[in-house]
């Protein structure tokens, strides 16, 4: 198990550092590329990665954030998405691009969807109230943004291997050498609880992989651990550009806005 933030987290620096000879060591990748096989993502395959995957892609703060540190390491930014996941209203990442987070007047939310009657249905599947696909809002906005990272869907990678025990590890591999993961692993619920998902399958893979090659995956934080709930709302909303153009097709559509009280 896994207890301590550093176990699982590098800083940015020791991740750059780490990286540099990870991927300089030709036999350590060629051992990594073989362990993969048939699922090694073409995407590694030239240069050093920085990677964020996320159940749709959208250009919130902490996707901002992502570029600027991928850039910062020396890698090139990739961006990943899982449409075919299910939508759960109770995980504040998927439920927050269901029901976004603005900044109008004051903090608010809005939802652009019917949590109710999307919750456990497919990312790919879902319709925003004005019409048309909840995937395509999102990377509409994406075009709003100073951005030429084009979103990779790898439902289908995913698929081809099997369950989440089973990709994981393949997943977990590509940090090896190859790139570095920009993702919050919290072992723990908010009410102290083991994360069943980090204790059984992260966890136990991350262990594997040690002991196979003597390395941890390289994983950094996309941002910063024990931030306030005010912090919390920045990352989940978006740049300014973004915001205001999200608040105007709003009016326009007659979606209503819900203040948030962050005490």
């Amino acid at each position: 198990m896994f207890d301590d933030d550093k176990d699982i987290h590098l800083s940015l620096d020791e991740a750059r550092e780490e990286l540099r000879i990870r991927w300089n060591d030709n036999n350590l990748r060629n051992k990594i590329e073989t362990e993969i096989g048939s699922y090694f993502w073409p995407e590694f395959k030239n240069g050093p990665r920085g990677l964020i995957w996320k159940p749709i892609i959208t250009p919130d703060n902490s996707f901002d954030l992502f570029i600027k540190l991928a850039e910062y390491i020396g890698t090139k930014p990739l961006a990943f998405e899982f449409l075919g996941s299910m939508y759960l209203s109770i995980n504040e990442e998927k439920r927050n691009l269901g029901q976004l987070r603005i900044n109008y007047d004051d903090k608010n939310t809005m939802n652009l969807i019917d949590l109710h009657k999307w919750n456990k249905k497919k990312m790919s599947d879902i319709i925003i109230k004005t019409g048309g696909s909840l995937v395509d809002f999102h990377h509409s906005l994406l075009k709003k943004i100073d951005c030429s990272i084009e979103p990779i869907d790898k439902t289908g990678w995913t698929e081809k291997i099997g369950k989440p025990s089973d990709w994981y590890y393949y997943f977990l591999l590509h940090f090896v050498a190859h790139g570095i993961w920009f993702e919050n692993i919290e072992p723990y619920n908010e009410d102290g609880s083991e994360h069943p998902f980090i204790k059984d399958v992260t966890n136990p893979t991350i262990q594997k992989i040690k002991e196979k090659f003597g390395l941890n995956p390289l994983i950094v934080r996309l941002y910063p651990l024990n931030q306030s709930e005010e912090e919390n709302f920045y990352w989940w909303s978006y740049p300014k550009n973004v915001n205001d153009w999200i608040v105007k097709y709003a009016k326009e559509n007659n979606l209503t806005f819900k203040k948030v009280d962050l005490k």
